[in-house]
């Protein structure tokens, strides 16, 4: 009977640690802003460019706590497109106008100077809301987040 019991627990425990890095790689990499802006477009949505860096505990705290899980969540399928850039990475990109570049080249041209800043743009690139910058305030975050989202949308909707 302890047996079953702890193969149990273990079974769940383990089940919970294997989901755990499912979660912190919902939010896809950019790699061609044309095309992904296209998609969001062709679905009626902004797209939101989450600008990060690695070992950042804010960006890591609203990948987690924030975006990951809106992103997951049925309710806001199609709501929106998110996507990634690590503003140190040589990661090729395509930009919004088709030329080729890196995450780092088009943060720095996009006046990223904070992490983590989520931009809502149209699928030329466009800004729909105001950008988010910083995760000061935790439980204000989400708020501010949904007020952005709705404000891209409708303007979208214009």
């Amino acid at each position: 009977m302890r047996m079953r019991c702890f193969a149990a627990l273990l079974a769940a425990i383990l089940a919970c640690v294997s989901a755990l890095p499912a979660a912190a790689q919902a939010i896809a990499r950019a790699s061609d802003l044309r095309a992904e802006g296209r998609a969001a477009r062709d679905a009626g949505a902004p797209l939101v460019i989450f600008f990060s860096e690695p070992g950042c505990p804010y960006c890591a705290r609203a990948r987690r706590d924030h975006l990951a899980p809106l992103a997951n969540d049925p309710a806001s399928h199609g709501r929106f497109a998110l996507v990634e850039i690590d503003i140190r990475s040589t990661s090729q990109l395509v930009d919004f106008s088709g030329a080729h570049s890196t995450h780092a080249a088009f943060a720095l041209q996009s006046g990223i100077k904070w992490v983590p800043t989520l931009m809502f743009v149209d699928a030329a690139g466009k800004a729909l809301a105001d950008p988010l910058i910083g995760l000061t305030v935790p439980d204000l975050y989400q708020g501010q987040l949904e007020r952005r989202l709705e404000q891209a949308t409708a303007k979208l909707r214009r």
